[in-house]
């Protein structure tokens, strides 16, 4: 399709992809089939002149978060899973909004809880809080801080028993979870290094398997150290001197 289209987003079963889209000019929120190669998707809700990025899907299937506006906030938009409602019927609802960046949103695997990025600190950290879709619009305007000297682009372990995220550097940090009684972060550790990566977007594109043994990333391929090679053209006639 022409125009832009940003942030995919897989469905909990892998049947659909949501994206951020432009289309005749509006930006929007769109689904397909994973394996529609032609169609244009589904509206599913229509943002206007600024991209709302998806970042995940609720296990169940029944809620997107994404980030959206200028500052970034966190908004959820209702699906209602197994039926199809029109566009109109689903109303977005802000989960974390004010004055600072909010974005990156990723729930937990058991949806109880969201991890994000903000800058609330001065710097960019990770944070999380309790989902309740309930209390949409009334959610604390700051969560617990998972993230030390900063943090970024943030993942779940599929159990929900630890937190993975990039430091500022790109190197991969972990964090232990507990969630018995409450919510209750570990200390930081570093699992290890990466490459430097030239841009803060490039920190962004990286994920982790559900068991938490191995990872993807995306990183710049730089020049190489490597001495050149030199090609000699007519080396023949030199052999003749």
């Amino acid at each position: 399709d022409p125009g832009a289209h940003l942030n995919p987003v897989w469905s909990p079963d892998g049947s659909h992809i949501a994206f951020a889209a432009q289309r005749t000019g509006v930006w929007g929120i769109y689904q397909k089939a994973s394996n529609d190669l032609t169609g244009s998707g589904e509206l599913l809700y229509k943002s206007g002149n600024q991209p709302a990025r998806p970042s995940s899907w609720s296990r169940d299937g029944r809620f997107l978060l994404y980030s959206a506006g200028s500052p970034y906030d966190i908004w959820m938009l209702p699906l209602n899973a197994g039926a199809t409602p029109r566009s109109a019927d689903r109303s977005p609802q802000p989960l974390v909004h004010g004055q600072f960046n909010e974005r990156g949103a990723r729930f937990s695997p058991d949806g109880r809880f969201f991890a994000y990025v903000s800058n609330l600190s001065g710097s960019d950290e990770n944070y999380v809080q309790t989902f309740d879709p309930s209390a949409s619009g009334n959610q604390p305007s700051e969560g617990v801080k998972i993230s030390k000297d900063g943090g970024n682009a943030v993942r779940w372990r599929g159990d929900g028993k630890e937190i993975f995220y990039r430091s500022p550097s790109g190197d991969l940090m972990s964090v232990d979870i507990s969630t018995t009684p409450v919510f209750r972060p570990g200390t930081p550790r570093l699992l290890f290094k990466t490459p430097p990566a030239p841009a803060i977007s490039q920190l962004l594109f990286w994920d982790v398997t559900s068991d938490g043994q191995r990872f993807l990333f995306a990183i710049s391929v730089g020049q190489s150290s490597a001495a050149p090679y030199t090609v000699l053209q007519n080396w023949q006639a030199l052999l003749k001197r």
